[in-house]
């Protein structure tokens, strides 16, 4: 969404230094949020879980998933109490649709090339 306001208002950002500030900002502000918090949530949740399921031979996109998506909308909906931000509950949503897509890549990369050991798997 930031990025097609970007492209709608470039013209204009083009001429005045001001404009291209703030389209800048809007281009990049999405990634500086998202970015710390997709990070934090895939070292300090991911990792751990990502171990749990390998020593468990748990390891399948339905366990990733669900973990991801219910990790996602709990971490976010932290953030909106604790941002106080009580009229974004509907972020709690967006939040669990980014954590089951974040562990569903997590999953398909380690079934698609291999895991930590070196060898590399051929059934999905």
């Amino acid at each position: 969404m930031s990025t097609m306001l970007v492209l709608i208002g470039l013209p204009r950002a083009l001429t005045d230094s001001r404009e291209f500030a703030a389209m800048l900002m809007l281009w990049t502000a999405p990634l500086a949020v998202a970015l710390p918090i997709v990070t934090c949530g895939s070292i300090f949740i991911g990792l751990p879980v990502a171990a749990m399921l390998r020593r468990r031979g748990a390891e399948n996109a339905i366990s990733y998933g669900s973990i991801g998506a219910a990790s996602g909308g709990v971490l976010t909906a932290a953030l909106v109490f604790v941002l106080e931000v009580f009229d974004g509950y509907w972020l709690t949503l967006l939040g669990a649709i980014a954590g089951a897509v974040t562990a569903l890549t997590w999953w398909r990369s380690r079934s698609r090339y291999g895991d930590a050991s070196g060898k590399r798997r051929t059934k999905h």
